[in-house]
């Protein structure tokens, strides 16, 4: 996984310099079952002040998880420590390339589960396509729990849900 880091903001944007093509020798690509990281997410899962790495691939119904054992200025992932089912305690399956967005609904402190399905290497899905798993854990230690796979039922989504999540009303919280 390559790593870029920010410099500084100008004009014409954000200016990055390339760091390494191996961050932390995390080796997405590497097994039979890891085709790449399709989408990742970074988020604070374990709320230790550091960000750990999620993330979905073409060949992966569920989603990958790596816990970050160092700090955002020093990070420390173990690529052998990897869950490769995540999240454990909801088991999701779908079609692959599972886009996932971690955002605090309830505004509780623990982050909630959005996963768009692109859908991957075992076929298509048409239909339950946006899950929500909902955070009944604590802020340190999570326990997703699913709510739906149909979070937006009203809109036909296909197979190609990306969430994106923004402030765009200026508001303060998160609108998906």
């Amino acid at each position: 996984m390559a790593y870029y880091a920010g410099q500084e903001y100008s004009d014409t944007g954000p200016q990055f310099e390339f760091v390494t093509d191996y961050f932390e020798n995390i080796q997405i690509v590497w097994i039979p079952g890891r085709h790449g990281a399709n989408s990742i997410s970074f988020y604070d899962l374990d709320n230790d002040s550091d960000l750990d790495l999620i993330w979905g691939d073409f060949y992966q119904p569920g989603l990958f998880y790596l816990e970050n054992y160092g700090n955002n200025t020093d990070p420390h992932f173990v690529d052998s420590l990897m869950v490769d089912d995540f999240p454990e305690s909801e088991l999701l399956e779908t079609a692959g390339f599972n886009i996932p967005r971690i955002i605090d609904f309830e505004q509780d402190g623990a982050g909630d589960l959005v996963i768009g399905v692109l859908s991957g290497a075992y076929g298509t899905d048409y239909i339950n396509n946006l899950a929500y798993f909902k955070n009944i854990g604590s802020e340190a230690v999570h326990d997703f729990q699913l709510v739906t796979m149909n979070l937006l039922p009203g809109l036909d989504l296909i197979g190609g849900s990306r969430p994106v999540l923004a402030d765009l009303d200026g508001d303060n919280d998160q609108t998906l």
